[in-house]
């Protein structure tokens, strides 16, 4: 799953890597629409959105990036 997150302090570095990257890619290939449905500002926090990954899928894998974006990697457990 990959999804964006409202940042805080915490995630100063990351957003200002962001932003510059932002504004990089609207340089180099201009604006890119797309028919996805967004949410703006981000509901929820890096941390929130972490933290419930860990405690609705136990051993998710959660990866913030740049772009206010993060992943989360789970697979299910074997039923054997």
């Amino acid at each position: 799953m990959v999804g964006a997150a409202r940042a805080t302090w915490r995630d100063l570095h990351r957003e200002v890597a962001g932003s510059i990257a932002e504004k990089a890619f609207l340089l180099v290939k201009g604006s890119w629409k797309h028919g996805s449905p967004t949410v703006w500002p981000p509901p929820h926090t890096c941390r929130e959105v972490r933290d419930a990954a860990m405690r609705i899928l136990p051993g998710a894998e959660y990866k913030a990036r740049v772009l206010w974006r993060y992943a989360i990697v789970w697979d299910r457990p074997s039923d054997g």
